[in-house]
Order: structure tokens, then C-alpha cells, then sequence
């Protein structure tokens, strides 16, 4: 026969109540199960119990209409293994959530880069044809197009960088990928980076 409501923490760490579960419970009292993580009492006789999880407490049983006063002891681990069941049950449903979101956007992730993947050869090819098939003639528009296109190029190449970073960050969170450290002359690598960002550096 009793009345029983569960309110949930927000994203800014506050309770999430409606008006009707506002109409059975002190919000108050409410906060301070919450912040204290420990069973509370109000003056109409409610009690409240923290739905604890390993992190952090993630909302709060609240329980009226059993008994006035102090809830008995056998009362109270009744109630308060049934609000830690139902905070273990909210947690576990809040990570297989995050998971499945996880899972899709690695998904989403590779199949863009592949897309992206054979436009960019094409824009490169043509670039570096259009490039070697420009005549010696020194005039200004021709001069103009080679910049145009040698820039196109540069820009071409950049992205396909990030496409294949983006590939292989794919390979890497599916466990495709294996780090094999060997010794490296650190000023060969400041050296590559400083040529990488030449263009930039200019």
C-alpha cells in the first residue's frame, strides 16, 4: 500500500521533479539524501532513500503512506536494497546507452572517411594532371592556375591526412592496430613536423 517515487539526478547534478512527484516529496529533504548519500525523514513521515551506485548516489527513493516516524530496522534494509537494486539496474541501463552510442558513432566515423576517401583521390588526381600537363609559357594566368591548383593540392593533401587519421583511429579503438615502439632521433621528428607545417609556418 505504499506510495513510492524515484527521482533522478539531472545533468547539472540536481533532482529532476515534476509536479506530481513535487506534490509527494520535500525537494529539500530530497537534496539532502542525495548530498549526504544516507536515508533521510521528513515531517509528513516520508522516507528517503539515496539509489546508490559505485560512483555516486543517482537519485532518490522516496517512500510515504507505510508508517509515521523512523522507518523499523528491518523496514529500512528492506527499502534500502531495493533502492541500491534500482540504482545498480539505472546505472546499467545509463552505460549500455552510452555504449550503443559509442558503438555508432565509431561506425558512423568509419563509414564518412571511406566516403570521403574516393572523391579526394579523384580531386588529387585530376590536380596533379591538370599540374603536369601546364605549358612552360610564363603568362600570368598560367602562372595564376599553377598557384590555384598547387594550392588545391596542398589542400587535398591535408585532408586526405585527416581522413586517414580519422581511418586509422577506427583501426585503432577496434584493436586492428598494434604499437610498435622502436628508437627514434628526435630531431629527424622535429625536423618532419617543422616540413609538415611549412606551408602554414610561410
Amino acid at each position: 500500500g505504499a506510495k513510492v517515487s524515484v527521482l533522478l539526478r539531472g545533468w547539472n547534478g540536481r533532482l529532476e521533479v515534476d509536479e506530481g512527484e513535487a506534490r509527494r516529496a520535500d525537494e529539500v529533504v530530497a537534496e539532502r539524501c542525495l548530498l549526504v548519500n544516507g536515508q533521510e525523514t521528513d515531517a509528513d513521515g516520508r522516507w528517503y532513500f539515496p539509489l546508490t551506485s559505485p560512483d555516486h548516489p543517482l537519485g532518490v527513493l522516496v517512500v510515504e503512506g507505510v508508517a509515521k516516524g523512523e522507518p523499523p530496522g528491518e523496514v529500512r534494509e528492506l527499502f534500502a536494497t531495493l533502492s541500491g537494486n534500482i540504482g545498480l539496474a539505472v546505472e546499467r541501463e545509463a552505460h549500455k546507452s552510452a555504449a550503443e552510442s559509442e558503438r555508432l558513432s565509431r561506425t558512423l566515423l568509419n563509414h564518412v572517411s571511406h566516403e570521403l576517401r574516393t572523391p579526394l583521390t579523384t580531386i588529387k588526381g585530376s590536380v596533379s594532371a591538370l599540374l603536369e600537363t601546364q605549358t612552360p609559357a610564363a603568362t600570368e594566368e598560367v602562372a595564376f592556375r599553377v598557384a590555384l591548383l598547387t594550392e588545391t593540392l596542398a589542400a587535398a593533401d591535408k585532408l586526405n591526412d585527416v581522413v586517414e587519421n580519422l581511418l586509422a583511429i577506427s583501426r585503432l579503438e577496434a584493436g586492428a592496430l598494434r604499437p610498435h615502439p622502436e628508437a627514434t632521433e628526435l630531431m629527424e621528428l622535429f625536423g618532419a613536423a617543422r616540413d609538415s607545417l611549412r606551408g602554414e609556418l610561410g
